[in-house]
């Protein structure tokens, strides 16, 4: 085995594939360790003595002994819960198998060890069953899934269990163990892959790693460079191994092939990637506004509505979309609460807010209001004011059709009057609408105010003097 110090760097070259899983699986450990105690230690911080009830529950450990299942049994053993009268609350989620739960005797041990008051001399003073020191805690690993933390079975450390001694424990949720459990299993079968020797080597791909600061993101996309205003905040805020991942995603973007980006924890994979994103968004929206002008510069007079959007329509197929995948739903947050915090940068060098749709389960309540679930919420509420919409159009169609068929009458009346007489009549003469019968006739009827009589005939033509 080969060992790494804290701060020594991962080397360039591996000698063996011996050699690299070893090194990195210390890195694998170190960041599970990292991430678990990063996630208790938030947690705990913001409880109280008297909230530790909410986060911990107790209740009694049986061993199981005769556990013949693991083939690492001289060094682990099985352990079953047993709870009685807990009910779950409804914000809690069911015990998963893969998850980690902490075994402690006293829950007052989680408060002061977040808040940096344990005193381990006082703790750690009575000796265990085996004599040696007996120790605050141990990990579970669960077994099996359980609506709550009654009847749970535990992979413990056979020799820290010992060393507690005790079958009345309080018990702790960490989180999920699962993604770094897949981690491990591709780093155990990573000989496997066909890009293995790569991956001991760099050098052996077809490009060197050479200085990506300058003409690197100056080519990236091939003929279509990335817009200035990204490629100077990129030289401003990455090093050269970082521009170098960046712009390896967005050359020929569409044409096949992929970038793997490896790293130790803390060395920015995750800034990375956010901005990779970035680039490969930039790209598509290139891509997109080229579709625009064409579509501007073919456009006609004659051009139709409707052969107006089918253009339209086919440039929407290269508007930006892009899925990104993870093996956890923690990781695929922290990318999302990234991008949501910090934005993307666009072309001229100043921010944007892509829009985002977060789809799955076992999201974080930080981006819950882009989640897909929140999303169809927000259009089946939308739904309903465009029913209302909807009504209030049909009505309005209503009255336009009323006010058509009172236009259509009144002009019908205005061309009887026009056309009623021939000839000019006299001022003693007023040519009316037989409003009893127009509609069926079309009648119209002239009254002589001087002889105050009605008459059908049209009246004589005025004389002249």
């Amino acid at each position: 085995i080969t060992l790494l110090s804290k701060y020594e760097p991962l080397p360039e070259v591996f000698d063996s594939v011996n050699q690299y899983k070893s090194l990195w699986s210390q890195l694998l450990l170190e960041e599970t360790k990292s991430q678990f105690l990063t996630k208790c230690t938030a947690e705990l911080m913001k409880a109280q003595e008297n909230q530790l009830a909410g986060l911990t529950t107790g209740g009694l450990v049986q061993s199981i002994e005769s556990d013949l299942e693991s083939s690492y049994n001289d060094e682990t053993t099985t352990l079953v819960t047993q709870v009685k009268g807990q009910r779950r609350r409804r914000d809690e989620d069911p015990i998963h198998t893969e998850e980690l739960i902490l075994l402690i005797p006293d829950p007052l041990i989680l408060l002061s060890a977040a808040k940096g008051n344990l005193n381990l001399s006082d703790l750690a003073t009575t000796a265990g069953p085996s004599g040696e020191p007996r120790k605050l805690g141990c990990l579970g690993h669960v077994l099996n899934r359980s609506r709550d933390l009654n009847g749970v079975k535990l992979k413990v450390s056979r020799r820290l269990w010992r060393s507690i001694g005790s079958e009345e424990m309080y018990f702790y949720r960490l989180g999920s163990n699962v993604t770094s459990l897949r981690e491990y299993t591709a780093l155990c079968g990573v000989e496997s892959i066909p890009l293995f020797p790569y991956i001991l080597d760099p050098s052996k791909a077809k490009e060197e790693n050479t200085d990506h600061s300058n003409s690197v993101l100056s080519n990236a996309g091939g003929g279509n460079a990335l817009p200035i205003g990204f490629r100077i905040f990129c030289k401003s805020k990455f090093n050269s191994s970082q521009i170098g991942s960046i712009s390896s995603a967005a050359r020929e973007y569409g044409k096949g092939g992929f970038t793997l980006v490896k790293g130790p924890p803390g060395t920015g994979k995750t800034t990375t990637l956010v901005y990779l994103l970035n680039a490969l968004h930039l790209r598509q929206y290139q891509q997109y506004h080229k579709e625009i002008e064409k579509i501007a510069r073919q456009k006609r007079k004659d051009l139709e509505s409707y052969e107006e959007a089918a253009l339209l329509d086919a440039a929407a197929s290269v508007k930006p979309r892009i899925l990104v995948c993870a093996p956890s739903n923690g990781a695929i947050d922290n990318v999302i609460q990234r991008i949501m915090q910090d934005g993307f940068v666009d072309g001229n060098g100043g921010k944007y807010k892509p829009v985002i749709v977060r789809v799955g389960v076992g999201l974080s309540p930080s981006v819950s209001s882009i989640s897909l679930k929140s999303k169809v919420e927000t259009i089946l509420s939308q739904g309903l004011d465009l029913v209302r919409i909807e009504r209030t159009i049909a009505t309005a169609r209503l009255e336009l059709r009323r006010l058509r068929s009172e236009t259509r009458k009144l002009l019908g009346r205005v061309r009887a009057l026009v056309s009623a007489s021939p000839h000019v009549v006299s001022s003693d003469w007023e040519i009316r609408i037989d409003e009893a019968n127009f509609d069926r006739n079309g009648r119209v009827v002239f009254v002589n105010h001087k002889t105050k009589s009605v008459s059908l005939q049209t009246p004589p033509p005025l004389q002249p003097g």
